[in-house]
């Protein structure tokens, strides 16, 4: 626990201090998908392919093509979330230039005045990147969270 506080109090003039804990921070809902998905996969897969190849080779070779629809539910899940975090970004950095975007447009909002068209103009152009990603990958996301909500 202590290396990452330091990690973070070292690198808070860098991006590396942010991510890594924004990586940690999604782990415990990456699990969980992708348990429940290898937990809803028959063993019959297993044991007709240890028959062929070992441990690594199974896991490789056949769970993770299996598992791509629960890989691309995390993979988005953990963008969507990354994407939108603020309040770290807000404690972390102290340059401005290394803020993104979501800390960025506090700028246009002040005690007295708050410029309305310019805050929603930023906010309708950062929401394009996550609305294009979930577009494309949309059913990939339903399979997936279909795929390791059911079993079978």
């Amino acid at each position: 626990m202590y290396y990452v506080i330091i990690l973070i109090y070292v690198n808070r003039k860098s991006r590396q201090g942010y991510v890594l804990p924004l990586i940690s921070g999604g782990l415990a809902t990456s699990i969980f998908i992708l348990k429940s998905f290898f937990e809803g996969v028959p063993k019959e897969f297993e044991e007709a392919a240890i028959d062929g190849c070992g441990k690594f080779r199974l896991f490789t070779r056949i769970m993770v093509p299996l598992a791509k629809p629960a890989w691309m539910t995390v993979l988005i899940f953990t963008a969507i979330s990354t994407w939108n975090e603020y309040l770290w970004a807000l404690i972390m950095f102290s340059r401005e230039e290394l803020m993104p975007i979501q800390v960025g447009l506090q700028v246009f909002q002040g005690q007295y005045l708050t410029k309305y068209e310019m805050l929603m103009a930023g906010t309708a152009i950062a929401a394009i990147p996550m609305i294009m990603i979930y577009i494309i990958f949309q059913k990939r996301v339903i399979s997936g969270i279909m795929a390791g909500g059911i079993k079978g």
